[in-house]
Formats: structure tokens, sequence, C-alpha cells
């Protein structure tokens, strides 16, 4: 007999999140092995949701591609395996620390009016060092959308966030930038890493994950 598929108990995980895991194929029947599919190994899963994530390229595995990079100082922006609980996660690497504007962003998805939305992602600097968090207008006059300027206490280790807010923009949009703002607390060759970014609404069907904070 065959098993064409099985069931993975673990988590919590985040909706649209990819982890990997090993597995061993045991087979107590007589029936020889040649020929067939081997199930030993290193294997992956992406969990389900019926959320609809706002982002593209949450969890950097496709790179860099969809998240964009500035700082006034020295460092640099890529991806590195492992991830958190995946295969990638974004790095930056900072070799003198930004004066004034240091922040990673994605720009021009799409944003709800006066609609409750959940951020979580995770997180770590080398340093402990924070990072603030914004969500706005991508373009002049850069409004907040719901998020402004919140304080996210990181460790040197990872760490998961959640949180719960409501969108202040009046009709649906694109024109919109989620961002990490590292300039204030960073310094000289930190390093920040950050990986699993879901932006959701909170009306779908989503994993119980309790918020680091409900933003009013």
């Amino acid at each position: 007999n065959s098993v064409t598929s099985c069931s993975y108990i673990g988590g919590p995980y985040l909706s649209s999140s990819i982890h990997n895991y090993f597995a061993t194929a045991i087979d107590s029947s007589p029936n020889s092995n040649i020929g067939r599919d081997p199930l030993t190994g290193t294997k992956s899963f992406t969990v389900s949701s019926s959320c609809i994530n706002t982002l593209q390229n949450p969890g950097f595995e496709l790179g860099t591609s969809n998240w964009n990079f500035f700082s006034d100082g020295v460092a640099t922006f890529d991806t590195i395996s492992p991830g958190y609980l995946s295969s990638n996660s974004g790095r930056i690497s900072i070799t003198n620390q930004a004066p004034s504007n240091e922040q990673l962003y994605q720009y021009n998805f799409e944003l709800s009016p006066n609609t409750q939305y959940r951020l979580t992602f995770d997180a770590y600097s080398t340093s402990g060092n924070n990072m603030d968090i914004y969500l706005q207008r991508h373009l002049t006059p850069f409004e907040s959308f719901g998020l402004n300027a919140i304080d996210v206490d990181l460790t040197n280790s990872w760490q998961s966030y959640s949180y719960i807010f409501t969108s202040t923009n009046t009709i649906v949009t694109n024109d919109t930038r989620l961002r990490f703002w590292l300039s204030t607390y960073d310094s000289n060759n930190d390093e920040y890493r950050i990986d699993n970014i879901v932006l959701s609404k909170t009306s779908c069907s989503s994993d119980l994950i309790t918020p680091t904070s409900v933003i009013t």
C-alpha cells in the first residue's frame, strides 16, 4: 500500500507561510521499494487560509522582489536562508548608521477604507535595537492610514509580532506604503532580519494569534 497524503500537527503557523519538515519513510510490508518515489527527506508545506494577504512576497521566497530599501547611510538589503520556520528571510546589514532615513517598504497594494486589519511578522535585530512601523499614503502628503510610528520592541532572537488596527483612508486606495523604519534606532554593524509579513482583514478566517498591540 502507498500513502499519498498525511497530516502534520504543530504550530501555530501564520496563514500562507511556508515551512520545512523532515519525513522518514517506513514500509513494514515485504514489497520492494524499487520504482517508488522515496519519501524520506526534507519536505515543505504551505499553510492554507481564506485570508488574502495584501502584500506580495511576504516570506522573501522570491528574493527581494516587491520589497524596496533605502538608506542614507551605508547598508544593504538581501535575503538569507533559512528564515523563521521558512526557507528565506529578509536581511538588512548596516555598516554605517543612517543619519536620517533608512526604511524597508512595499507600496501600491490595495487598502479598504475604515476596515480592521491585522499586521503580523517575525523579526529580530542582532543588537536588540527596535524599529518603527508605518502604514501611509505612498505619495505626498504621506498621511497615515492607521499605523504611525508604532515602536516594535525587538530582541536579538526571532519573535512574532501582531498588530490590529483600523484603516483610516476614506476610499479604496492603492496609493499605499507599509514601511519598517530603522534610522531612529539602528547602529553601526547592526543587522535586522524580518520574515512572514502578512497584512489581512480581521473579518476573514485567520490564525488565532494574540496581538502584540491593538492600535486605537
